[in-house]
This record gives C-alpha cells, sequence and structure tokens, in this order.
C-alpha cells in the first residue's frame, strides 16, 4: 500500500522511498547510475522500477542539456573539451557554457539524464518531511514516523515529542544505555535547532551518564569507565558555549541511580577538559577523590 496518493495522479500511490527518489533527482541524475541499496532494506523499494513510473507518471522529466552537462564530473567535462579542442582551464561552470553551444555534444552526453519536473518538485516540497526523516531518523523505524507525522504535522514536532517521550521511557525501563543515546540524540536535535544552549547541555548530560557506567543491564566499574572520542571533541570545539549554570541543571536532569561523580567532581572534571581539551581515566581518577 502506497504512503498517500498524489493529487495529480489519483491512481497512483506513492511511497516514503519515492520522495527520496525524487530527492536523489533534484540535482538531475542518470538513471542508469547505481541507486544506494537502503532503497530496498529500509524503504522496501526497487528504486529502478519506481524510477520508471515516476518517469511514467510524469514526476521525473529528461534533463536540459545544460544540466546534464552539470551531472558530469570536471574530469569528464575536460575530456569532452578536449575531444572538440576546446580550452580545458577555468572552473566547471566555464567548462559547462563552453560545450553546450557545440551541436553535437548531445550525442556524447546521451538520453538518460533525468530531472525533477513541476509536478516532482511540488511533490517533494511538500512532503519534505520524509527528507529530513532520511537525513536525521534519530533511530525511529520509517512506520513509526509516518504515523507520528500524521498526528504532530511536521518532523521537528515528531522529534522532539519522540524524544522527550524516550527520556522517561527509558528511565522507567532502567534501560540506561538507551536513555544515555536518547540524550545524545537531543543534543543532535537542538544542533539542527540552532539551539546552542541546549545543544550543549545535552552532550553535557550524555557525559555524565557516561560517568555514570551504567548501560542497559549492567554496570562499568570506575576503573573501566570508557570515554567517548565523539564528546570530547565536542567539548574542544565548543567550549565557547559552555555556561556554569549547566552543572546544575545536568546533574538534576541526569536520573540514573547512582553516580561514580557527585556535582562537584564532575565540575573539576567538565573544568579540566574545556582546559586542557582532553582527558584520560586516570585524571578522572585523580579528579574524583
Amino acid at each position: 500500500m502506497g504512503l498517500f496518493k498524489s493529487l495529480f495522479k489519483p491512481n497512483f500511490e506513492l511511497f516514503a522511498g519515492d520522495i527520496i527518489l525524487l530527492y536523489a533527482f533534484e540535482n538531475s541524475r542518470n538513471i542508469n547510475k547505481k541507486y544506494s541499496g537502503y532503497f530496498k532494506y529500509k524503504y522496501g523499494i526497487e528504486a529502478k522500477e519506481r524510477v520508471s513510473l515516476l518517469i511514467k507518471n510524469g514526476y521525473l522529466e529528461k534533463a536540459s542539456l545544460e544540466q546534464s552537462l552539470n551531472c558530469l564530473k570536471v574530469i569528464d567535462l575536460k575530456s569532452l573539451c578536449k575531444k572538440y579542442k576546446i580550452s580545458i582551464t577555468g572552473k566547471k561552470t566555464s567548462l559547462i557554457e563552453k560545450l553546450k553551444d557545440i551541436p553535437d555534444i548531445k550525442y556524447d552526453i546521451g538520453n538518460d539524464i533525468y530531472t525533477l519536473s513541476e509536478l516532482g518538485k511540488k511533490t517533494l516540497h511538500d512532503n519534505y518531511d520524509y527528507v529530513k526523516y532520511h537525513i536525521y531518523s534519530f533511530d525511529i523505524e520509517l512506520n513509526e514516523f509516518s504515523q507520528l507525522l500524521s498526528i504532530y504535522g511536521n518532523f521537528d514536532n515528531v522529534i522532539f515529542n519522540v524524544l522527550n517521550q524516550n527520556e522517561i521511557k527509558y528511565a522507567v525501563k532502567d534501560s540506561w544505555g538507551l536513555y544515555r543515546n536518547n540524550k545524545l540524540n537531543l543534543a543532535r536535535y537542538y544542533h539542527l535547532k540552532g539551539d546552542i544552549y541546549r545543544e550543549f547541555l545535552y552532550y553535557l548530560e550524555t557525559f555524565y551518564c557516561d560517568l555514570s557506567g551504567y548501560g542497559n543491564s549492567f554496570r562499568e566499574k570506575l576503573n573501566d569507565l570508557m570515554i567517548a572520542p565523539g564528546i570530547v571533541n565536542f567539548f574542544k570545539h565548543n567550549s565557547q558555549n559552555y555556561m556554569p549554570d549547566m552543572i546544575d541543571k545536568c546533574v538534576y536532569e541526569c536520573k540514573m541511580p547512582r553516580n561514580y561523580f557527585n556535582k562537584r567532581q564532575f565540575e573539576d572534571v567538565i573544568n579540566y577538559l574545556l582546559a586542557h581539551e582532553t582527558i584520560d581515566i586516570d585524571t578522572l581518577l585523580k579528579l574524583r577523590n
């Protein structure tokens, strides 16, 4: 069953994967170019078959000569320039300008490059939430996202509600590994929103979760704590966004039963990390004393 029916093609049902295919053709594409495996394993469609249907139903159309040339790599454009004894100097746009006026150039390009029709552009625009989901799925399954999109109306509302509900759900179930990962997803969500304060706060909370040692069904010993390089790297490059009041909020918001580091010790760890841009387990143990 399709995701929804086209307003312009009532007998043609579109799938979420069709929207991602339209996204793939946003800047024109050779229809014979290999398609990513995620079209089948994530979206459940055969990409080549669906492209043929998108062409047949007017969502894709043949690209213009200039669009077709723009699909080529610079090295291929230079090869064409050499073939027609044209200078190969200049940027890609310059090479295209030189080539597009050659009468026979269309035979070198072929007829397999397609782009979005006006119908395709409108359909992609109206369903761009699926493109956002494709890029940032936040561990949400496609069917769940589709159902929630009909409830919450747009990508941002879906992600915000799911992540905040997950935080409560994982804490109740003592699924502390998932709880920690959800904190990281919240940091990434606020990065997309451009909220640098909450982004930094949730990276702090993720790190504080790591210092608790708790996973989904175990607790690491103090000496075996793992320091995630990605978290350290974030602090290294975003130290200017740190605010001292974040420590209180972080310790209060993290609901694990216990932590190896109290508020004062955690603050010492963060101050050291921001000053030195790195930290290891031996330093952690010293700062805990």
